[in-house]
């Protein structure tokens, strides 16, 4: 069952395509997609992904396209080619990098490593968020 998710501010093809000048790559497509139907900062109900090994994590928003430089080039270490997409509750982030689709995990804490795969790509990520129930 998918999680429903808060809409946020409309976004343009333009702020899509300036975001890739920016990041010298174009984005996957299915997050393109994602963005222009659910806005920009959107958010998820409350939600659950499997992190490998063996934890869980969760999206709390989908990061404002406005604000994805700013977040890889302020957070120390991160991976030079990383698009940051979201975060989680804890603060950690959510990427893809240039040219790969695969979704990794990164977790502030653990600075200077380039974050677990937890998706092979943006579409499956989307597919595996499942609501969090207790």
């Amino acid at each position: 069952m998918p999680v429903p998710i808060r809409r946020g501010r409309a976004v343009s093809e333009a702020d899509l395509t300036t975001l890739e000048g920016d990041l010298g790559y174009k984005l996957p497509d299915a997050f393109r997609r994602f963005t222009l139907l659910n806005g920009d900062g959107a958010e998820p109900e409350s939600n659950v992904f499997d992190l490998p090994p063996d934890n869980q994590s969760d999206v709390r928003q989908f990061i404002p396209i406005r604000e994805i430089n700013t977040t890889r080039r302020i957070t120390e270490l991160f991976p030079h080619d990383g698009c940051p997409f979201a975060y989680d509750s804890g603060g950690n982030l959510l990427f893809f990098q240039a040219r790969r689709p695969a979704v990794h995990f990164w977790a502030g804490d653990d600075a200077g490593y380039d974050g677990v795969e937890v998706a092979p790509d943006f579409e499956t990520f989307m597919e595996q968020l499942a609501p969090f129930s207790l």
